[in-house]
């Protein structure tokens, strides 16, 4: 959906998806009655943990490329959450 947003396409369309294969780090099964199946299925992913951590604020002054760096950390941090 954001992917279409940005680059102007109708959502609702699906040609207009970007498609990609993700991969999860793994999964656990535990028993749960409530479900049909009687599982439960977690999916776990791994993150560094400088991923997991809220970036430091960088001066003002800083150059432009530090700044490039603040926000792809902060963007990260942000999706991580």
């Amino acid at each position: 959906m954001k992917y279409c947003m940005e680059s102007g396409l109708d959502p609702n369309y699906p040609g207009n998806w970007k498609e990609c294969t993700y991969y999860t780090d793994f999964w656990i099964e535990v028993e749960d009655a409530e479900k049909p199946d009687g599982k439960k299925r977690i999916f776990i992913e791994i993150k560094p943990y400088e991923q997991t951590q809220c970036p430091k604020p960088i001066n003002e002054n800083a150059s432009l490329k530090e700044h490039k760096a603040f926000n792809k950390a902060a963007e990260t941090f942000l999706v991580n959450q």
